[in-house]
């Protein structure tokens, strides 16, 4: 089968409308030297035009669950990638920060995997 110019274009314009098939978002968790916090960073967001906006909407619903009171926290685009940095009591886990990111994106950017996480 042969794929012409249309339907590679279409094939494109499909994929670039799932980003979360185009480039996957990173996400790493690491012990701070103390037994009871996290610092997390979510990086490599495409397609970020209102990083402020996101930002406070990912701050907002991190505070739905009690583990999750950050500190340390910021956003912040590199490049033109979005890239979400905190730091939380060791009860705030995947669960819980992938649930502020659908709450806030509705996953538009792409899902949030799991961390990997670093000692």
């Amino acid at each position: 089968m042969q794929f012409t110019t249309t339907t590679s274009a279409i094939v494109l314009a499909t994929l670039a409308g799932f980003p979360s098939l185009a480039a996957a978002i990173g996400c790493t968790t690491r012990g701070q030297g103390i037994a009871s916090a996290d610092q997390w960073t979510i990086f490599d967001v495409a397609g970020v035009t209102d990083p402020d906006g996101l930002c406070n909407g990912l701050r907002d619903n991190l505070h739905h669950f009690g583990d999750c009171t950050e500190s340390n926290y910021g956003c912040r685009m590199v490049g033109d990638r979005f890239e979400w940095q905190f730091t939380t009591p060791i009860g705030c886990n995947d669960g819980m920060v992938q649930s502020a990111w659908w709450e806030a994106t509705r996953n538009k950017f792409g899902a949030l995997p799991d961390c990997t996480k670093y000692i």
